[in-house]
Order: structure tokens, then sequence, then C-alpha cells
């Protein structure tokens, strides 16, 4: 439990609270590069966030081809959305992303 009613503040361990601090901060800066990422292919600048959760919580299949990890996700019926999230894809291949595993697979993504 957090403090205990009339206990200071200053006994908790500081440390433990670091790394979900640490893991905050990263996933708020991987959200804002990727919008930036995503804003030269989406015109609504208000509803970039939006289009970049519906794009990242899409459905899809993970296939493992010819050593390469396929990620396809299914076609957007918003033919904004959908025109943002190729090009997204297009992006991110264009950084050769490879699993963090011991195989380093390559990874593809896609839009079906």
């Amino acid at each position: 439990m957090w403090p205990m009613p009339g206990k200071s503040c200053s006994k908790l361990n500081h440390e433990k609270k670091r790394f979900p601090d640490c893991i905050k901060v990263f996933a708020c800066n991987l959200q804002a590069e990727m919008c930036r990422r995503l804003l030269p292919y989406y015109n609504w600048q208000k509803e970039v966030l939006p289009a970049l959760a519906m794009i990242v919580g899409r459905a899809g299949y993970v296939k493992l081809q010819g050593g390469r990890l396929e990620v396809t996700l299914k076609r957007f019926r918003n033919g904004e959305i959908d025109y943002a999230a190729r090009h997204l894809c297009e992006d991110l291949n264009r950084l050769q992303p490879v699993t963090l595993d011991r195989f380093h697979l390559p990874i593809r993504y896609h839009v079906q």
C-alpha cells in the first residue's frame, strides 16, 4: 500500500517507482514520434492521435515466412486512415526493424 495515514513519503523506496516512470516516458516519446511520422499522410492534425490508436490497435496477422516476420494489418474502411497506415508501414519498413530476441529476424509491416 502507498503511505499509510500519518507516515512520511520520504521513507518510500523511490527506486521502485523509477522503472515504471521510465516506461511511461518511453511510451510517451514513442507515441509522439509515431504521430510525427503519421502526420504527413493524415490531413487532420487534431485527429492524428485517434487515427494512430486505430492503426496500432488494428487486428492482423503475424507470420514467419522465409526467415522474416510478416505483420499484416487488416484493411481499413476509412480511405484516409488506410492510406496513412500503408505509408506508416512503408516508413517503418525503411527503418529495417528486427526482433529483439536472439534471432534478430527482420520485420516487415504492411496492410492487407
